[in-house]
């Protein structure tokens, strides 16, 4: 048996589903996560059930039979060993490092740019 909403009764359940799910985020102590679980499950049921109206086509992949799997990883194994390439900022990042480099050594230093005693040091 087929049913279908149309026109008013499409509109009363997304009015319903919005309603529900901001009722759920403002829910102490943690509705977004919760919000965010229901909306998670919520789009699994849907894919599910379009696995199931689809007559539920396989979706298991055919192996290659004329590679192992040590031959198609191979190349992405080398590059995972390569040695990395040395970090261009000596202190985490380039802001970091050029205020480091500018002379500034506390948040006193950057709070009070006009009185620090950096530009003496260079």
């Amino acid at each position: 048996m087929e049913f279908t909403l149309e026109g008013d009764g499409v509109q009363w359940v997304s009015d319903t589903i919005v309603r529900a799910l901001e009722e759920l985020r403002q829910t102490a102590p943690a509705g977004r996560v919760f919000a965010d679980a229901v909306v998670g499950v919520l789009e699994r049921e849907r894919n599910w059930v379009r696995w199931k109206n689809d007559t539920c086509p396989p979706f298991d992949r055919n192996p290659e039979l004329d590679s192992t799997l040590e031959e198609r990883t191979s190349a992405k194994r080398e590059v995972m060993r390569a040695e990395p390439e040395e970090w261009a900022h000596s202190l985490g990042s380039a802001p970091l490092t050029e205020i480091w480099e500018m002379g500034y050594r506390d948040l006193g230093d950057l709070e009070n740019p006009f009185q620090c005693v950096c530009q003496k040091r260079h």
